[in-house]
């Protein structure tokens, strides 16, 4: 009877096979976190939109008399807060306020005022990275 080769694994086989394995794996992990911190931030967006895109309806709805469309910064020292999910007044995932001014320098000749007022509207919130703000404008 001839002998018979046996034929298996090297150490050397196992050890590459493992780490390209790991490699493999430790590339899926990462790329599944940095998809749920875009998702999140994405969230994050969107939220902070429909609050400031509903803010700024409000105020659009009281223009021209109210005294909240003043000229300057509003509220004056500090931030409207929201909770995550948009109420007011209801937690501090994100803070927001608006700055009113005149549509044209209050001592423009009078040929080249414009009615009305421009209306800025930011709103920031904490991240991961740090700080992000999202601001829409208006003129009325």
């Amino acid at each position: 009877m001839g002998t018979r080769l046996r034929r298996a694994f090297s150490l050397i086989e196992v050890i590459i096979t493992s780490s390209m394995l790991l490699l493999g794996i430790s590339g899926l992990i990462a790329g599944v976190h940095v998809a749920s911190r875009q998702q999140e931030h994405n969230r994050r967006v969107a939220n902070g939109l429909i609050i400031i895109e509903r803010r700024l309806e409000e105020l659009l709805l009281l223009f021209p008399t109210s005294l909240l469309l003043t000229d300057g910064r509003h509220p004056d020292a500090g931030f409207e807060l929201y909770s995550e999910s948009g109420v007011r007044d209801a937690g501090n995932a994100f803070r927001l306020f608006y700055v009113v001014d005149f549509a044209s320098e209050p001592n423009a000749p009078p040929e080249e005022r414009l009615p009305g007022v421009v209306i800025n509207v930011t709103i920031l919130w904490e991240e991961s990275g740090g700080e992000r703000s999202l601001s829409l404008r208006t003129v009325r």
